[in-house]
């Protein structure tokens, strides 16, 4: 569980971002999550903390065992487990016999999907509670309203790319304060100078033509109902180009740290792939891979987080069902026409990802207890967890519970500058300093503050 402080910075980062009701679900609300549930509860009645005096709230939901018990009666997953897809029973099974924690967040994000189709919102953004939403281009999206409003009709979903945090500081309090160095997204990556593609007939490539940035365009289609009519979709060489020199960077920085992934006896199972090697000059889109074997980028997801349409099809249709915690689907299953927000000023997530040494340890402890696995640590049954190979690492370390260890391993791979790591990335553009989002919450307190004084003023007067 998350500090009060931050839990309080989380909800004015989205109030001040636009977004009226912010929902935090306490997975075991018992007497250790007394001071965040307080905080929490503090902004239950409308107040103006959002931009231009707009109304916000904020509401805790206590998952205790009724509530549980209730939810899953009333969850599509339990409801259609017996159907043919295989979401409904693959989720059943995840949450009950592995009691994993992606699939009880799957069941909030469904209960949070009704609710706010019952309050007649029109979107929902699911972000963990080291996540915020980050508009960059104030002069044309100054808030999540104001972004969301220009979004086509046709879009029925909107996924994010996500940027992970890099804490510079051994222990932090609140990390939406005191952090502001970030590794870019792999989505977002593009190398100055690339050629395109020139076809044999001297065409340009599709890919590679020039266009008028836009956010909305539909070449940004991360998903189409139905699939596409030629079902594939090659990368601009530009693209394809960043994403290989980020190959190269990782490769590099692996060399220096799998001396320490040696020293503390992590054994990392090889990473499968059927992705040949070529030369840069290649045109085929092995800038997939191959991956280095030991963590050297990001420690957690880098597949970006999304927002959904409350309301899709008719009126009266159930809202979309999350297909994990990074998608929906429609409600029956079908693919939402999703779209990838890239190009000049594209809102990006802020993922405020193990932010002080105590917090990660906590946790890690968390994750790896009570779980209905051999070992009791979360399962390692999903597709693609093996890949993200600090997450695994960390899990067998949490597991030793040997503090030293887990100490050096925090320092070398989530500080991640013991081989000056950061500045190595920071020439290729792969790590940045933002203020902005430290700024505006700062701006938010003082506006609460404000509140606070108006309001004991009243109440003297």
């Amino acid at each position: 569980g998350a500090s009060a402080t931050a839990l309080e910075s989380f909800i004015l980062q989205h109030h001040s971002n636009g977004f009226e009701h912010v929902i935090l679900y306490f997975d075991v609300p018992d007497a250790s999550e007394h001071e965040a549930i307080t905080a929490v509860q503090r902004f239950s009645n409308p107040r103006a903390t959002g931009p231009d005096g707009l109304l916000c709230r904020a509401t805790a939901v206590l998952c205790t065992e009724k509530w549980w018990t209730d939810v899953r009666a009333s969850s599509r997953y339990y409801a259609r487990e017996n159907e043919s897809l295989t979401l409904y029973r693959e989720t059943v099974k995840l949450d009950l016999e592995i009691n994993d924690v992606q699939a009880r967040q799957m069941l909030c994000i469904e209960h949070a999907l009704f609710e706010s189709q019952q309050q007649e919102f029109e979107w929902l953004l699911h972000v963990d509670v080291d996540e915020i939403l980050f508009f960059p281009d104030q002069s044309r999206h100054a808030d999540a309203r104001h972004f969301f409003r220009e979004v086509p009709l046709h879009f029925t979903s909107v996924r994010f790319a996500n940027l992970e945090a890099v804490p510079e500081t051994h222990e932090v309090t609140d990390p939406y304060q005191e952090v502001s160095l970030f590794k870019m997204s792999p989505l977002l990556l593009e190398e100055l100078g690339v050629e395109p593609r020139i076809l044999a007939c001297g065409d340009v490539a599709e890919e590679d033509e020039e266009h008028e940035p836009d956010l909305f365009d539909r070449r940004h289609a991360d998903a189409v109902p139905g699939g596409r009519s030629h079902g594939y979709v090659r990368l601009p060489r530009k693209e394809r180009h960043a994403l290989r020199k980020l190959l190269a960077v990782m490769h590099d920085i692996a060399a220096k740290r799998s001396t320490v992934l040696d020293e503390l006896q992590i054994r990392l199972s090889a990473i499968k792939t059927t992705v040949k090697t070529d030369p840069d000059s290649s045109d085929d889109e092995t800038c997939f891979g191959p991956k280095p074997h030991c963590p050297a980028y990001f420690n957690s997801y880098s597949n970006g987080k999304c927002a959904v349409r409350v309301q899709v099809g008719p009126r009266g249709e159930l809202p979309p069902l999350p297909a994990g915690v990074h998608g929906f689907v429609r409600d029956g299953g079908m693919l939402l026409y999703t779209l990838l927000c890239k190009g000049p000023g594209a809102p990006v997530v802020l993922h405020y990802a193990n932010c002080g040494f105590k917090e990660w340890r906590k946790k890690y402890e968390i994750l790896c207890r009570n779980h209905g696995t051999k070992d009791g640590a979360f399962s390692m049954q999903r597709p693609g967890i093996s890949e993200v190979r600090s997450h695994i690492a960390t899990r067998q370390l949490t597991l030793e519970n040997d503090e030293a260890k887990l100490l050096r391993f925090y320092k070398t791979f989530v500080q991640a500058d013991e081989f000056d790591e950061l500045g190595y990335l920071a020439q290729y553009g792969l790590a940045l300093r933002l203020q902005t989002p430290r700024l505006r919450l700062e701006a938010a307190r003082e506006r609460l503050a404000e509140l606070t004084r108006t309001e004991c003023a009243g109440y003297v007067g």
